[in-house]
């Protein structure tokens, strides 16, 4: 089973706000998405979320390559698979230490944002 790093995901009280200093801070960045609660960055091989309280926690993703592996962890770690407004499907896991974890399986339709 192949898990690769996928994203970083990051609080933000103004999407908007944030993506645009990104956008004048960092020339050369990708605007994958943004909306008033998700913004979807990347840059230099490395892709930030933003996210607000209300739909995602703050955490580190990681992607698998097929519906069968994410079925299989999730199985794995008795969580429930939710399919994302992107077409992505993933599911959450918080660490011991409070650090959630977000393993998701990007559809063909959706590898835009793989």
């Amino acid at each position: 089973m192949a898990v690769e790093f996928d994203h970083v995901a990051v609080e933000s009280t103004s999407i908007e706000k944030d993506i645009v200093f990104f956008q004048e801070a960092l020339p050369g960045l990708q605007v994958l998405h943004s909306d008033p609660t998700w913004g979807f960055l990347s840059a230099a091989g490395v892709k930030i979320a933003f996210v607000t309280p209300t739909q995602h926690p703050p955490h580190i993703a990681f992607r698998v390559d097929s519906r069968e592996e994410l079925q299989s962890l999730a199985s794995r770690n008795n969580a429930r698979i939710d399919i994302h407004r992107d077409s992505s499907e993933s599911f959450y896991l918080q660490a011991p230490g409070g650090v959630w974890v977000e393993i998701v399986y990007y559809p063909q339709h959706s590898r835009n944002l793989a």
